[in-house]
């Protein structure tokens, strides 16, 4: 029975997971959100037993039931880690409950949200290569109205702090620079606007830590595709910086990591 709240918590993330699916592969395709879900191959209606997040795709053994055409993994990863983000974040804010309900609920919607959109947009960037500015714009907007908000020990309107307020831009500024000596080679312009939002979540010390994570998994993760493709790798290999960034996010607002943390391993 102590068990039950955590899964329905967590399936609970999971549906929202597939609905964040909905968004990824519909945004800015021309259709609306609204509608049966379909095989993007041959077009098939799917059955309710074939939309049952992360099952559906295991049962299905990742291919479509009628023409076989592969499913993107995508789909199991971003509702499998919105279920596993939402349960982290009730089990983080827990210790609001007793005190306020209310506060409990903003911190979690709050940053439900957040994290949503982030998934989004690794979903979009997976897919396409871009970060769209109609949805890092708006994570930008929410984070910075988040520093008006808080403070992690209450919820009421008042005046953000000059740290705060400069971690967003400051944060940004390596990737800034990245950026702007590579002429968007090395990364793109998408990437230094979610690193503001990133900054305006975590705050400065968290934020740059967040950058160092994501740069070090995309690191391993580069050599271990180029042990896998040899000397095509380079070829073949792209990879999108805007999931290792929100990975690097979600390890260091969890775990709380910071900066100085990680020079205390070295």
């Amino acid at each position: 029975m102590e068990y039950f709240i955590p899964v329905v918590i967590f399936l609970f993330g999971t549906v929202l997971g597939s609905f964040l699916n909905v968004i990824i592969f519909r945004h800015n395709s021309g259709r609306g959100f609204g509608g049966r879900s379909g095989c993007l191959t041959c077009a098939r209606n799917l059955s309710w037993y074939e939309l049952v997040p992360i099952f559906s795709y295991l049962g299905l053994r990742g291919k479509c039931r009628d023409c076989h055409t592969p499913i993107s993994i995508v789909y199991p990863i971003i509702e499998f880690s919105m279920g596993a983000i939402l349960l982290m974040l009730v089990s983080r804010f827990a210790f609001f409950l007793p005190l306020s309900g209310a506060i409990f609920t903003y911190f979690i919607a709050f940053y439900t949200l957040i994290f949503a959109i982030m998934l989004v947009i690794v979903g979009y960037d997976i897919r396409h290569k871009i970060i769209p500015n109609n949805l890092v714009y708006p994570l930008i907007f929410i984070t910075f109205i988040g520093l008006f908000l808080s403070n992690f020990g209450s919820v009421h309107f008042h005046t953000a702090t000059l740290n705060a307020i400069l971690a967003g831009p400051l944060v940004a500024l390596p990737l800034f620079i990245l950026w702007a000596v590579s002429k968007g080679a090395w990364l793109g312009f998408g990437d230094v606007k979610l690193a503001i939002a990133i900054g305006f979540m975590l705050g400065a010390e968290r934020g740059f830590a967040a950058l160092v994570l994501s740069f070090w998994t995309g690191a391993l993760i580069g050599v271990f595709l180029i042990i896998i493709l040899g000397r095509n790798a380079t070829k073949k290999m792209y990879l999108p910086f805007a999931p290792f960034l929100i990975f690097g996010t979600i390890l260091a607002f969890f775990l709380n990591v910071t900066v100085t943390s990680l020079l205390g391993y070295f």
